[in-house]
């Protein structure tokens, strides 16, 4: 969002909103509607998501701060730094594609993705969330000390750096949290998106969740999902058995 507001170079409130906020709340909102309604929440679902990621939540964090640090002419350095992300994402999603195919050269059934294993034989996306209390309960109060801990560090990295090389030290953790997330999580999507989207057009059937008849049943359960439905069919045969 940063890096919109900058481009764009609005001068006003009302501006901006007009430019930029309006748009984007517009075209947020009808891709929420679209996955709520009517998608199947299979590869392609996961690269609208990875491509949100990058546009608005890693790219953006990775130079939201160097035109702070940068000196004057030097802007061009945010673009090489995007292309430096995009060129690690390449080589992490390569090096996941590749694993990918050696499981499934040794024969495995079931691939691991992030939060969900998907089952080969049955084209089902199965969730891996996490379940036990306990460590849901763990989870977040690590997540908890975790945001104190950020909060009592400003300023301490603002009495020990000083307010001139607090933004250098902001603009390289930017950096670096933005590396991770690609390194860690969107070359997983990515890679296990397209290794999905070449199976299914080898085999002609498309991976889907493992709840995708429940979730249809309750979008037949409201009028607009029924009226969506009959507009737009959906795109796989559901299993109607009940187990």
């Amino acid at each position: 969002m940063g890096a919109f507001l900058w481009m764009t170079g609005a001068d006003s409130r009302l501006s901006t909103i007009v430019q930029v906020a309006l748009p984007l709340a517009v075209m947020g909102w009808l891709l929420a509607q679209w996955m709520i309604w009517l998608s199947v929440f299979g590869a392609y679902t996961t690269l609208f998501v990875l491509l949100i990621m990058l546009l608005f939540a890693t790219l953006p964090f990775s130079v939201a701060l160097l035109p702070h640090v940068l000196p004057e002419g030097y802007q061009w350095v945010m673009a090489l730094v995007a292309l430096l992300h995009l060129a690690v994402l390449l080589v992490a999603t390569h090096r996941q594609w590749r694993n990918l195919q050696l499981a499934m050269k040794q024969g495995a059934e079931v691939l691991t993705g992030v939060v969900c294993r998907v089952h080969l034989s049955s084209q089902r996306i199965e969730s891996a969330r996490i379940t036990d209390e306990n460590q849901l309960s763990n989870g977040a109060k690590r997540g908890l000390w975790g945001g104190a801990a950020s909060v009592m560090a400003y300023p301490l990295l603002r009495d020990w750096l000083g307010n001139e090389a607090l933004p250098a030290a902001g603009a390289c953790l930017g950096f670096v949290v933005a590396v991770w997330l690609h390194v860690r999580v969107a070359s997983r999507w990515l890679a296990m998106s397209c290794f999905l989207m070449s199976l299914e057009r080898q085999t002609g059937h498309r991976f889907v969740p493992s709840q995708l008849e429940w979730l249809e049943s309750q979008r037949q359960a409201h009028w607009l999902g029924r009226f969506l439905r009959r507009v737009w069919p959906c795109p796989v045969p559901l299993n109607t058995k009940v187990s």
